[in-house]
């Protein structure tokens, strides 16, 4: 079936062209999975790791063919798959593995009275670490503002929309 539908949608891939088994295929990815986990795994950072395995989870979801799953074929799951991952999971955790892994430093805004010393004009060497920090809430609260009216005056059926600003308001709820 997967092959059928590859050979209409895309027949210049390997699989769908005949270059590549199913087979080879499978063992091609398995082998992707297992070496992604196991180079994270090895170098220890918790938050490549959470990285992976949450990206790995969602877009399995996406795109497995099994009950439940197959997420692409509903507009709101796969556009929560790609909006969990490209602006939550991947940001945060990079942002983490280099603060605490490769920089050592603690979870916090970064060193004021460092940047004024050494000459690096930062906004919050210039307006201070508090107001820096709520004009970024603001800008934060505004996104999601935009989003929540975006989805609630589409153009989408009603349920579409009700799924859309349900699913904001909790992610909403999560960030603060």
């Amino acid at each position: 079936m997967l092959h059928v539908l590859l050979q209409i949608n895309k027949p210049y891939l390997p699989l769908a062209f005949g270059k590549l088994s199913f087979r080879n295929c499978v063992f091609i990815v398995a082998s992707s999975a297992i070496l992604g986990l196991g180079i994270n795994l090895m170098i220890g950072s918790t938050a490549l790791i959470w990285n992976f395995v949450l990206c790995a989870t969602l877009w399995t979801c996406y795109s497995a063919n099994l009950p439940f799953l197959r997420w692409k074929k509903n507009p709101v799951l796969a556009s929560s798959v790609m909006l969990a991952c490209w602006t939550h999971i991947l940001p945060v955790t990079y942002f983490l593995h280099m603060q605490t892994f490769v920089l050592k430093r603690p979870l916090d805004i970064p060193d004021v009275e460092g940047d004024i010393k050494h000459g690096v004009d930062t906004f919050a060497a210039r307006l201070g670490q508090k107001n820096v920090f709520w004009i970024c809430v603001v800008l934060y609260e505004i996104a999601f503002g935009v989003a929540f009216l975006a989805g609630a005056s589409s153009s989408s059926p009603f349920w579409i929309k009700f799924v859309t600003v349900i699913c904001l308001l909790y992610v909403y709820k999560l960030g603060f």
